[in-house]
């Protein structure tokens, strides 16, 4: 109709007319579809690229930007259900000496095999993300203590039970804390720095052992998001 109204006056033969407007209509519709392909496509591969930005390439799981995506659902679910976000930072122990002594594609399977025990562990709402290196961090709402305690030595266990060059552990920490929150990723890495806190007294403590921040304790600085752990 369009083209029709707009050749009319220049085309004074209903014919020729109708031919031009029939071939100008199919060429504005085959147009119009290459577009509507085109933006399809577009669209595909935004979502694609959306995805590897949020996944560690080594062990598929969520990397630390999804955390951070994902941190104000996390906050605003444990606030509207009265819940407590629970964080375990998870360390591998003495995993520098496995790439010393069997190799780095050694430490990458063994670290590919370390995050689908931990996918396997936690539960299908639970976010677990690879931080960095051989750190691993998992965000959970719980209505206590008791039951993240219990999900460390779950995950502990499970790990213990990967077949690799040598017997993996790991050392967990673990912190709680409640909102309300106004800054969803601040409070998120100071949790995980809290977590940290009782990591490193796991590592004191001798390794293969989680340890829960009691509510009293804290840290006074926010780690940096690249800063990882040492050995």
């Amino acid at each position: 109709l369009i083209c029709w109204v707009a050749l009319a006056p220049t085309i004074p033969d209903g014919r020729l007319l109708a031919v031009q407007v029939i071939v100008q209509g199919s060429v504005l519709n085959s147009t119009a579809v290459v577009v509507l392909l085109l933006r399809r496509r577009q669209k595909q591969l935004l979502r694609h690229m959306h995805a590897v930005s949020v996944t560690d390439a080594l062990t598929g799981l969520p990397n630390r930007r999804h955390l951070e995506e994902r941190a104000a659902r996390l906050w605003s679910r444990a606030q509207h259900e009265d819940l407590l976000l629970a964080a375990l930072v998870i360390d591998l122990d003495h995993f520098k000496q496995v790439n010393d002594q069997h190799g780095h594609a050694a430490g990458d399977e063994l670290l590919r095999r370390v995050a689908a025990a931990l996918r396997a562990t936690v539960r299908a709402d639970d976010l677990v993300a690879r931080t960095g290196g051989e750190e691993f961090v998992v965000l959970t709402p719980v209505v206590t203590a008791d039951p993240v305690v219990k999900l460390a030595e779950r995950v502990r266990a499970a790990v213990s039970a990967v077949d690799g060059a040598a017997r993996p552990t790991v050392s967990i920490g673990i912190a709680l804390s409640r909102g309300p929150v106004s800054d969803p990723v601040d409070a998120t890495w100071r949790l995980v720095d809290r977590a940290d806190v009782a990591l490193y007294e796991a590592k004191r403590r001798g390794r293969d052992r989680s340890v829960l921040l009691g509510p009293a304790e804290s840290v006074p600085t926010q780690r940096r998001p690249d800063q990882q752990l040492t050995q």
